[in-house]
This record gives C-alpha cells, structure tokens and sequence, in this order.
C-alpha cells in the first residue's frame, strides 16, 4: 500500500502545509538526511513530529541526527514498521509495528493529523537499462570512480549513479568528471 500511495501522500503533504496549524501532529516515514529535514521543517509548523525509522538507528549525517535527536517536538519510532493508515475524512492515524518479526513485536496505533514519506531512492535509469548495466536497485554501474560505464563513450553522473552521496553538488561534480573523461576517448565520426 505504501509505495502504491507515494504520490498520493506527496500531494497530501502539498495541501497539509498549505493549511497547517500549529496544532498539528504529523509521522515522517524515513531514517536519512530528507526524512530528518523534513522532520525539522515540520516541527516549526506541527505541535509534534514523529521520525518512523525501521532501523534501530538513523542513516541520517550526523548533524542532521544530532538537529532531529535533540529537538523539543521530534519523537524519533526506532525498529518500527508503518504498516497501514486510518480515517474517515483523511488522515488519522497510522497503524505502527515495533520490532515486525521479533518476539517482542508490538502494534499499535498512533493518532496523527499528517504523514510523510521520505523513504527509498530508485533513480530513473529505466530507459538506459537495455544499454548500459544497472544494479538491482537500478543504479548504472560505473568502472571505479570514474564515469566510465562498460559501453565506450557512455558515462552515468549523478544520482542516477550514486547510491551513496544523492546530492545535487555530488551529481554537478560527476557531470564535471564526464566531461573531462569525454576529452579521452575518441568517438566515431557520425
């Protein structure tokens, strides 16, 4: 149900800050950098914010733990799974699982007002899969650190080969090194 309703959810979050009250009691679904901004952001426009993270830590920097971790209105949900939303008219709650498999699992509900997911990267390289090779999440592989994929003369920067930095800086600085390996290899005349 999740990944079916992301846009949805994306659009639910468009309209709730457009009419957000300081009373307001919201769940971000994630445990990186976005899902930890996000958090920030809406603690300035929600009474309380809760960080559901399935792991038992926060993939997050660690100034944007240190921000999250510390901050009067964010209750991070470690070990705990978002299972299912409820309501009549909207968002009222989400359905939680704490610790999903173990012996102690647990499942409640948790009164909310807003939900937000800030969870998973697919980059967009499904029209470069029948030409260059991909890892299972969908990343094109790249030789080393360079922007060389195994095909001359087809290079991948950016997110749509970075699984592990995401970031706009990062993506213009491989752009730069694709580039400058472009200068190196000799392309035939078309």
């Amino acid at each position: 149900m999740m990944k079916r309703n992301m846009q949805v959810w994306a659009l639910v979050h468009v309209l709730l800050v457009m009419d957000f009250s300081i009373e307001k009691v919201v769940a971000v679904v994630g445990g990186g950098d976005t899902a930890c901004e996000e958090a920030i952001y809406l603690a300035g426009l929600a009474k309380k914010v809760y960080i559901v993270v399935r792991k038992s830590y926060l993939r997050a920097s660690k100034i944007m733990q240190d921000r999250v971790l510390t901050h009067p209105k964010i209750e991070v949900l470690f070990e705990t799974n978002a299972v299912g939303l409820f309501g009549e008219n909207g968002v009222e709650g989400v359905n939680l699982v704490k610790r999903k498999g173990e012996s102690d699992e647990e499942n409640y509900s948790l009164p909310i007002d807003g939900f937000f997911l800030a969870i998973g990267h697919k980059p967009n390289s499904d029209i470069f899969k029948p030409y260059v090779e991909t890892d299972e999440t969908g990343y094109i592989i790249t030789e080393g650190n360079s922007p060389r994929t195994r095909v001359p003369g087809v290079f991948a920067a950016g997110d749509v080969a970075d699984p592990h930095y995401r970031q706009a800086i990062t993506a213009a600085g491989s752009g730069c090194k694709a580039a400058i390996e472009l200068k190196d290899i000799s392309l035939p005349k078309v």
